[in-house]
C-alpha cells in the first residue's frame, strides 16, 4: 500500500474521472456533486484509441459478451478467450448488505503490481489506506449500483511504492442474472511517466 497519498494524486485520479462526464458546460456539476462523486455521469469513452492495448481488449471482449438490456455474466467468460491480456485481469466479488468487495482472481501481472497475491481478501481491509476516500468507494459503488464500466488512467494506489508510474485500467460489472451485479472484470495496465507499458 502506498502511504501518504498526496492531494496531487487524488487530483489526477478526480480529473481521470471527470474527463469522461457527459456535462461539458460551464455549470456542470463540481467532482463530488451526484450520488456517486466525481463518477457521477461517468460514461466509456469513444476513442479507445490511446487506451492501453490490454485495457482496450479486455473491454472489447466484455462490450460483445453484452446483450441489449443484460450484462455478461461470470459464467459467459472464458478464460481462453482473455489469453492476450490475462495477466492483467482480475475478478471481484461483489457482496450486498452491507456492499463489500473481495479479490475473486488477481492475474500473474497484477499480483506483481500490488507485491503480492491478494485472492480471497476483503478490499476495505488490505486497502485500508486509501479506502474512505470517494474516489476509491465510489467509483467501485457506481459500478455495483448502476451496472455501467469505468476507464480511468491515475498515480498507482495501491501496491509497492510506485509514485513514478501510472496505471490504466477498466472496471467491469458482471451479473448472474443480467441485472444485479454480483462480480466486477477488471484488467489493468502499469505504464511509466512516458506512458508506455511497463514490462516484468
Amino acid at each position: 500500500m502506498i502511504g501518504g497519498l498526496t492531494a496531487r494524486v487524488w487530483r489526477a485520479a478526480a480529473n481521470a474521472a471527470r474527463q469522461t462526464r457527459r456535462d461539458t458546460d460551464d455549470d456542470a456539476p463540481s467532482t463530488h456533486d451526484g450520488p456517486y462523486g466525481a463518477w457521477t455521469d461517468h460514461v466509456i469513452p469513444d476513442d479507445r484509441s490511446q487506451w492501453q492495448r490490454p485495457v482496450a481488449r479486455c473491454f472489447d471482449y466484455w462490450q460483445g459478451l453484452c446483450r441489449p438490456g443484460r450484462l455478461p455474466g461470470r459464467p459467459d467468460i472464458w478464460p481462453g478467450d482473455m489469453l492476450a491480456f490475462l495477466p492483467q485481469v482480475w475478478l471481484l466479488d461483489v457482496v450486498q448488505a452491507p456492499l463489500r468487495f473481495r479479490y475473486r482472481l488477481i492475474g500473474t501481472a497484477e499480483v506483481r503490481v500490488l507485491g503480492r497475491d491478494l485472492t480471497g481478501r476483503w478490499l476495505d481491509e488490505i486497502h485500508n489506506e486509501t479506502w474512505d476516500d470517494p474516489l476509491v468507494a465510489d467509483r467501485l459503488r457506481f459500478i455495483a449500483e448502476t451496472g455501467q464500466p469505468t476507464w480511468a488512467r491515475t498515480p498507482v494506489l495501491w501496491g509497492p511504492e510506485r509514485s513514478h508510474q501510472i496505471i490504466e485500467n477498466c472496471l467491469l460489472p458482471l451479473a448472474r442474472d443480467g441485472a444485479t451485479v454480483d462480480m466486477i472484470l477488471a484488467c489493468s495496465a502499469l505504464c511509466g511517466a512516458d506512458g508506455k507499458p511497463v514490462r516484468f
